[in-house]
């Protein structure tokens, strides 16, 4: 069998949030804290939820309790982390996931109580969209919308790019004389 635990490594909160504060200017005074929230008190913005990615939550929880893999982790030689899902605090209170809309979603469909989430205080910054109302207007697809198209008013001058910013700094930690050639 291969062993998963050992091409994994753990990713911290505190390695998250240095990241995203040193690569989004948004971010460089926020405060970052792992919390566990109610998954019915977050709000989305973004109405498409693809169902090939519901899918690959499913089997990552699997991986993750079979081979007792970190909540959040590194890809030993791949800059594809898995994350919990990005929250921010907004000013007025409200909880607005920034990005793992869709570990959210799969955890209000299993009636989840809570659901780990990264937690964001203190950014002032507008988002890039407006948060749903409700999940009336969610739609689960087999495609991914343009954010034009899954986004209420999206103002792309806000949008956080955090898995580029992750991605990025990951690959830089890869030994790439390790990767096969092609």
């Amino acid at each position: 069998m291969w062993e998963v635990s050992q091409r994994v490594e753990a990713l911290e909160v505190d390695e998250v949030a240095h990241i995203l504060k040193s690569r989004i200017e948004m971010y460089r005074e926020a405060k970052f804290a792992r919390a566990e929230i109610n998954p019915g008190d977050l709000r989305l913005m973004s109405k498409n939820i693809e169902r090939y990615k519901l899918f690959r939550i499913t089997v990552l929880e699997e991986m993750r309790a079979r081979n007792n893999l970190p909540e959040m982790g590194k890809i030993v030689g791949s800059p594809w982390p898995y994350m919990l899902p990005l929250v921010e605090r907004r000013p007025d209170g409200s909880l607005v996931v920034i990005d793992g809309a869709h570990r959210v979603w799969h955890a209000l469909n299993r009636s989840a109580p809570n659901i780990p989430v990264i937690l964001i205080d203190g950014v002032t910054a507008d988002l890039p969209a407006e948060p749903l109302p409700n999940l009336d207007s969610v739609v689960v697809t087999h495609q991914k919308w343009a954010r034009t198209e899954r986004y209420t008013n999206y103002r792309p001058a806000y949008f956080r790019p955090v898995q580029d910013a992750i991605r990025e700094r990951l690959w830089l930690e890869v030994d790439k004389s390790q990767l096969p050639k092609l």
